[in-house]
C-alpha cells in the first residue's frame, strides 16, 4: 500500500503517494490503515476488536474496500513512477 500516515494533535492525515491526494480521516480509519492491507480483513477485525466496536470496524473496512475499488492503486503495491 502506497500511503503515508501522519497525525498531529487530533488531526489524522493519509497521503496517497501515487495520486498525491491528502485525506483527513478519523482515528479509527487511521489506525486501521496502519494494519489493513486490503487482503487481511479477518486479522484486522481480530486486532482491533478490543479497541473499536465490531460494527464500526466492519463499516470502516467496507468504506476502505469501496475506496480501493474506486482507486485500485491504493492497495495494489504498485510502486510510484519515478521511485524505482
Amino acid at each position: 500500500m502506497l500511503i503515508h500516515r501522519m497525525h498531529l494533535d487530533d488531526n489524522y492525515v493519509v497521503l496517497d503517494i501515487n495520486s498525491g491526494a491528502v485525506h483527513l480521516v478519523d482515528k479509527e480509519i487511521y489506525d486501521l490503515l496502519g494494519f489493513y492491507d486490503g487482503t487481511n480483513k479477518e486479522e484486522t477485525i481480530e486486532k482491533f476488536s478490543s479497541t473499536y466496536p465490531h460494527k464500526a470496524i466492519m463499516e470502516d473496512l467496507g468504506s476502505l474496500r469501496r475506496f480501493a475499488k474506486a482507486r485500485p492503486v491504493i492497495f495494489s503495491g504498485v510502486p510510484c513512477a519515478g521511485y524505482l
